[in-house]
């Protein structure tokens, strides 16, 4: 009974300063986490498992022993996952045995290996197509990162609860059953997890950000912005949503850290090979850096659309914002305020961006907590501006710079 009435009045102590734009990180930490280790992901019942299952039995054990998950590598036989409904299955199959080692370097459309659809899609994390929200935030996520994701569920993305943006995370598809069983509790428990029809893995990641515009165009065409992230990327959502709401009239734009001039890798042991096949220019088009980037929805539909008809890039950046904004005549902006890699910073400086790449799971807390501390130099949080004020401001700013140099 204590500890009911314990979780219920931090769930409260949260909200409330989520609507006050305060920290509940560390409160929600020492209560609500502290109930519920081992529980949000195994299940204290066998009740996916028959009782002589020894390998669950050992992995449960280690887990609750360990708050980091422990994941079984080894890959099974996708179709003996029930998370996987029959209808799919032969399909699955086909994703499976795609041999993404090979994909690179083939001259391939996206349409001829991108399998529309999620498996589970939560419609209803975006009412009324999004006619009500300035922002859907969807996260790229690695199947196996559950602590990243439950990081990010305890700091910036409380801004989820909120009726005007959503926050959600993209996974594929695995291979391995035990990892399934967990994702399907951790989607039954949260109930924020979009599944695509798509062999989940690093080459795969373009297909991963063309099911983001397909289930955008499809659930959510409405919102304001569409905020793409990866999982290790850390968003000042005061700040973005304070972005928001000044752009909210701008059309026909991506917002990020744009890179020009950017030259193909060509060396085959690199990571980011490309071959001429794929990419036969000297030169990438202009792009917005991947680990977060900001849509403005109009061009969700016409972006998906794009995607199919082009070849595929395992860039995912490049190939979205680079190749197909380009081909459609998007406007791709310079926000000096995405600072998408890893540098240390000052309260000010941070108080400043709207994201930070490179952020482990714990410093995820860390940052959260220094988000709204007062700071005499840099009084961000010290000092309410009203919104004329923020506008007129930022509008000066923005049309100098955009007009001119689409840089802000």
């Amino acid at each position: 009974m204590q500890a009911k009435s314990t979780t219920a009045f931090g769930f409260l102590f949260c909200w409330l300063q989520i609507f006050g734009i305060l920290s509940c990180a560390t409160y929600y930490n020492q209560t609500v986490n502290a109930e519920r280790i081992g529980k949000t992901i195994i299940p204290q019942e066998n009740k996916y498992f028959s009782s002589n299952d020894k390998q669950f039995k050992e992995e449960t054990e280690n887990i609750r022993q360990d708050p980091v998950l422990i994941i079984d590598h080894s890959f099974r036989n996708a179709t003996d996952s029930f998370f996987i409904t029959q209808s799919s299955r032969k399909r699955l199959m086909s994703i499976v045995n795609v041999d993404n080692t090979k994909l690179s370097q083939n001259n391939m459309l996206i349409r001829n290996i991108y399998s529309p659809g999620h498996s589970v899609s939560i419609p209803e994390k975006c009412p009324e197509f999004g006619k009500r929200m300035k922002l859907v935030v969807i996260i790229l996520s690695d199947p196996i990162h559950y602590t990243a994701r439950k990081a990010i569920r305890e700091t910036w993305g409380l801004f989820g609860h909120r009726k005007d943006v959503s926050v959600l995370f993209m996974l594929g598809i695995t291979t391995d059953i035990y990892l399934e069983r967990k994702l399907k509790h951790e989607q039954e428990v949260f109930a924020d997890i979009v599944r695509g029809n798509f062999l989940d893995t690093y080459t795969n990641l373009t297909l991963k950000t063309v099911s983001i515009l397909e289930w955008v165009d499809r659930y959510c065409a409405q919102v304001q912005f569409v905020l793409k992230a990866d999982d290790d990327v850390f968003i000042n959502m005061p700040r973005l949503l304070t972005f928001v709401r000044v752009y909210a009239q701008f059309r026909n734009v991506i917002f990020g850290r744009r890179s020009d001039n950017t030259i193909p890798h060509r060396d085959k042991d690199s990571k980011y090979y490309v071959s001429l096949v794929n990419y036969k220019q000297p030169v990438f088009p202009p792009f917005l850096i991947g680990p977060a980037y900001l849509i403005s929805s109009d061009i969700i539909h016409n972006l998906y659309i794009e995607s199919l008809k082009t070849t595929f890039l395992k860039l995912e950046d490049v190939f979205t914002t680079g190749i197909v904004a380009r081909n459609l005549g998007i406007n791709r902006v310079h926000v000096i305020k995405f600072i998408n890699q890893r540098e240390s910073f000052s309260i000010c400086e941070l108080q400043k961006s709207i994201s930070l790449h490179s952020i482990n799971y714990h410093e995820q807390y860390d940052l959260w907590g220094k988000l709204f501390i007062c700071e005499p130099s840099c009084p961000m949080f010290c000092d309410i501006r009203s919104h004329a004020e923020i506008t007129s401001i930022d509008y000066i700013l923005f049309y100098i710079l955009f007009l001119k140099f689409q840089i802000i």
